[in-house]
C-alpha cells in the first residue's frame, strides 16, 4: 500500500481538480483560484502557475516575505460514473510567493512552500510531514490514469463488470 505521502504527491501531481484559498482573498468567479499548471519543486514545494492578472498572483506579490498563507486543496473524482465518485481529498498548505520570471508572458509563476499536507482517501484520513511529502514519489501511472480507466469503461465495460463481480 503506498504511504499517505505517496497518495498526497500522486494527488498533487495529477488532473484532479485543485483551488488555491488564500484566506482574505475573495474573487468573483471561483476559476480564478483554479491553478492551470502545477509542479513539485526538488525541496517539495508546488509550483503553482496562474494569469497574471488574478486576484491570487496580485496577492502574492504584494505580500511582504512570507506572510501570505494558503492551501491547496485537490479533489479527485472519479473520471467514470461510479457509485462514489469522490475517491481522495488532499491539502497542502504554507506560504505562498511570487517567483519572477518562471512563467510564460502573461503568466505568473507562485510557490507555496509546503508547511504541511494531508490526504484523505479510500485508506482514511493522515497528516504528512513535509519532508515525507518532499521525498515521495508519485504513482508513475498518474498522467495516464484518467486515460485508462476511461479506455477501460468504454472499451471493455463487460469484462471490467466481471472482473468487479469477483470482488464482490
Amino acid at each position: 500500500m503506498p504511504s499517505a505521502a505517496e497518495r498526497t504527491r500522486t494527488l498533487v501531481q495529477s488532473t484532479c481538480s485543485a483551488v488555491l484559498l488564500v484566506p482574505g482573498l475573495s474573487v468573483i468567479h471561483p476559476d480564478q483560484l483554479m491553478p492551470d499548471s502545477r509542479s513539485i519543486g526538488p525541496e517539495g514545494d508546488l509550483f503553482l502557475g496562474f494569469p497574471s492578472g488574478s486576484p491570487v498572483v496580485r496577492a502574492a506579490t504584494r505580500a511582504q516575505g512570507d506572510e501570505l498563507t494558503a492551501v491547496l486543496e485537490i479533489t479527485d473524482v472519479a473520471p467514470v460514473s461510479v457509485p462514489h465518485r469522490i475517491r481522495g481529498r488532499a491539502r497542502v498548505a504554507g506560504w505562498l510567493t511570487a517567483v519572477p520570471g518562471l512563467a510564460q508572458p502573461g503568466r505568473t509563476m507562485l510557490r507555496l512552500e509546503t508547511g504541511e499536507a494531508s490526504v484523505d482517501d479510500l485508506w482514511g484520513f493522515e497528516e504528512v510531514e513535509p519532508e515525507d511529502f518532499r521525498d515521495a514519489v508519485a504513482d508513475p501511472l498518474v498522467a495516464h490514469e484518467a486515460e485508462l480507466l476511461q479506455h477501460l469503461h468504454a472499451a471493455h465495460g463487460e469484462q471490467m463488470a466481471s472482473l468487479s463481480a469477483l470482488l464482490g
